[in-house]
């Protein structure tokens, strides 16, 4: 399922809550406000108060550049930088307002992880006056923040100290890009020359963004140069001062997850909401960490504590994050989650965008469609309303419509990565193959770690046979020398590793735990390496591969992955008998495992045994797992080898309601089903098969040749078979898209 459209439990980190929609303390929500009285409340922090007058005085005159500046500053103050993307665009375009505008919307850039379009936004500034010094400063610290541009980081700090020496953050910036160089003495230099500057200045460790940065990077020093007892006292000092101070939470923690502190963790941020109850984000922070070390009850304990606020606004918010806690931590018990949503809408003295569309979302997971649907007619923002609609029907397996709501809430929210995600499956139902992949690449560059943009389009590369460009985006926006974060990255990793000829047995060492610890990972993973080195190398250098992998035992039921390939590449190299010996040594040792009696009845197959014999291993395996997906799809196969249809396409029916993300079934179902001439129904089969494997270049191409022969309309068909050719079907998918231009 994919991810959610919004983060449901907020990041501890995005400091902010957005304030409750409300026209308390103002005479009017009509827009009677002169644009005078918009700024005094602006002065005054009351942004939320301005939304209805700015919108009315836009309505009435969309050319004003300032009402278009102010309404963008106000989303952007309340959390709501995509909505104000329009908004300070059409500032922009006013020379006075321009800079301002520009600053801004990079600014939100920022906040959405979206380095390289804040970079360019000051690109654009800095063309027009070079010494520019607020533009420089922004586009270092997006160079910086990329992770990638530490020269092009450094280049821009030091123009700024050319400008202007006093400039501390300029300074700040070119400490974090020699560190980033591996110019260690450079920064040691730059770091104790500012240091004597900082104290003559007495700044200490206040809130200022600049001390509380600065402390940051005192921490962040003592640590690069190893020396961790100094590194702490730093940040133990800081949070001493200022517990709460959002930078300083932020620095404190960085050194005690890498120093695998994660109950000291916990401390910083219990201490961060002791000092400041009302900050959200550090309640659902230490949720977080409280269910992370195993003390759930604990967690779900302090966030339901906070649904007793009487003030209804904080109860409300309260609510939702017990909703959305639950919900990530479950995933199933949908029910009580939409119960906690309800009773968060029922007590929010006005419209919650977050907290409405993240319902809708729970809705859906739900399998809730028309109520989702129904629901989103009420949503107080188009953008979500779209995005919902789009995601019902791409739940509903209808992806040209869900593609016409997704572009047109990308439109309004078109920094939302998940969107962007969810706009590249629905490319990817209609064969958009290229609009899928530069979606996913929006997907990556707006937020990686959003959803797994980074697997899928990894996948998509290995399909159309570029490895380089899967390891690309496997490891896209994660740090040098880092793990992957969890086994579907990894999974692709070797394959993608192994693809490439390259060693994958430290990286299973590195980023696994031991094999006695986690041997189904270890077996699926070991499968997957099979699976790439039978693509480079062929059936031989994969079996040869198994015979290396020592730390496996390739005999466990863990190991039932690795032996479904192992089999094919001994049956490929005609060693099916010794296939067949060694599940058979498997299964003996290992009589109650159903994985292993499946993987029996396939090398039986593969031998050309007898199918009583055959039929005979996948019962086993029921019996031992009623409704085995595997299993009845073998048993599947038996009935049709002996000519029974009806029985193998029931089989089948079976075994695709038990194991929904098994697809080989829908494949087999797909082909019984044109040998009998039901081609409707095989069509239906295919779409979902390439729901769940989008580059399968056989599904595709079946698909294309059966829409060609019925007449359909021309578009789908060519888009399939470009695909299919695309992902290896090679010179049939050449010669039907020759036949399709000449019949067009």
């Amino acid at each position: 399922m994919p991810k959610s459209l919004i983060r449901i439990v907020p990041r501890w980190a995005k400091l902010g809550a957005v304030a409750v929609a409300t026209c308390l303390g103002i005479a009017s929500c009509s827009g009677e406000f002169s644009i005078e009285e918009i700024r005094a409340l602006h002065a005054q922090g009351r942004f939320e108060e301005t939304l209805p007058p700015l919108k009315a005085h836009l309505d009435n005159n969309p050319g004003s550049a300032e009402e278009a500046y102010l309404y963008g500053l106000a989303l952007s103050s309340l959390g709501r930088p995509s909505l104000a993307m329009w908004p300070l665009r059409e500032a922009m375009k006013s020379p006075e307002w321009r800079e301002r505008a520009t600053m801004l919307l990079s600014q939100n850039a920022m906040i959405a992880q979206n380095h390289e379009g804040a970079i360019e936004l000051m690109n654009g500034l800095l063309e027009e006056d070079p010494d520019n010094e607020a533009a420089l400063l922004q586009r270092s610290l997006a160079r910086l923040r990329t992770r990638r541009d530490y020269e092009g980081g450094l280049e821009d700090a030091e123009r700024l100290i050319a400008l202007n020496d006093e400039n501390f953050s300029a300074h700040t910036l070119r400490i974090i890009a020699l560190l980033g160089l591996d110019r260690v003495d450079d920064a040691a230099l730059e770091f104790e020359a500012n240091t004597d500057r900082l104290r003559e200045r007495d700044l200490g460790f206040g809130d200022d963004p600049l001390s509380a940065m600065w402390c940051n990077i005192q921490g962040t020093f003592a640590k690069e140069k190893n020396e961790l007892e100094a590194a702490r006292q730093i940040f133990d000092d800081c949070l001493e001062q200022h517990p709460a101070s959002a930078p300083v939470v932020r620095g404190a923690l960085e050194f005690s997850d890498g120093d695998e502190d994660y109950e000291r963790s916990l401390e910083i941020l219990q201490g961060a909401l002791a000092s400041s109850p009302g900050t959200r984000e550090y309640r659902v922070a230490v949720a977080v960490r409280l269910k992370e070390l195993g003390r759930a009850d604990e967690a779900k304990e302090l966030l339901r504590e906070a649904t007793e606020n009487p003030d209804p606004g904080r109860a409300s918010h309260a609510w939702a994050d017990l909703a959305g806690f639950t919900f990530q931590e479950t995933g199933k018990d949908t029910d009580q989650v939409i119960e906690f949503y309800e009773r968060a809408l029922d007590l929010s003295p006005g419209p919650i965008p977050q907290t409405e569309f993240a319902y809708a979302e729970v809705l859906i997971a739900a399998g809730r469609l028309k109520q989702a649907l129904e629901f989103s007619a009420e949503m107080e923002l188009e953008s979500h309303r779209e995005l919902v609609r789009g995601r019902v029907a791409l739940e509903s397996q209808r992806p040209k419509l869900a593609l016409e709501h997704l572009d047109n809430g990308i439109r309004l929210w078109p920094d939302n990565a998940v969107a962007r995600y969810l706009a590249a499956i629905a490319a990817e139902r209609v064969s958009d193959i290229e609009r899928a992949i530069e979606e996913y690449r929006y997907a990556l560059r707006i937020d990686a770690s959003a959803t797994d943009a980074r697997v899928r389009l990894a996948r998509l590369h290995l399909a159309e046979g570029q490895p380089e460009a899967a390891l690309r985006a496997v490891r896209y926006s994660r740090n040098p020398g880092t793990s992957a974060k969890d086994l579907a990255h990894s999974l692709v990793e070797v394959e993608v590793m192994a693809r490439l000829g390259r060693p994958t047995g430290n990286m299973l060492e590195k980023d696994m735990p031991p094999y006695s610890e986690a041997p189904l990972a270890w077996g699926k993973l070991a499968s997957r390496m099979v699976v790439g080195m039978r693509a480079a190398r062929g059936p031989a250098a994969a079996v040869k591969l198994v015979e290396t992998l020592k730390q496996i035992n390739a005999q466990h039921p863990s190991s039932a992955p690795l032996l479904r390939e192992l089999i094919k590449d001994l049956a490929e190299l005609d060693q099916s008998a010794e296939a067949l010996n060694f599940v058979v040594s498997a299964v003996a040792a290992h009589p109650t495992s159903a994985a292993l009696h499946v993987v029996l009845g396939n090398a039986l197959r593969l031998a050309a045994a007898d199918p009583e014999a055959i039929r005979s291993a996948f019962d086993q395996a029921l019996v031992l797992k009623p409704g085995s997906a595997r299993a009845l799809a073998g048993l599947a196969g038996v009935a049709r080898s002996e000519g029974d249809h009806e029985r193998a396409l029931d089989l089948l029916a079976q075994s695709v309601a038990a194991d929904p993300e098994f697809s080989e079934p829908l494949r087999t179902r797909a082909k019984i089903l044109i040998e009998v001439g039901q081609l409707a129904e095989a069509e239906a089969e295919l779409e979902l098969l390439l729901g769940l494997e989008p580059y399968d270049d056989e599904a595709a191409l079946m698909l294309a040749e059966l829409r060609a022969r019925r007449g359909a309309e021309p578009t789908r068909t060519r888009a399939l078979a470009t695909a299919a050719q695309r992902f290896g079907a090679g010179p049939r998918a050449t010669e039907f898209l020759q036949q399709l231009a000449e019949g067009s």
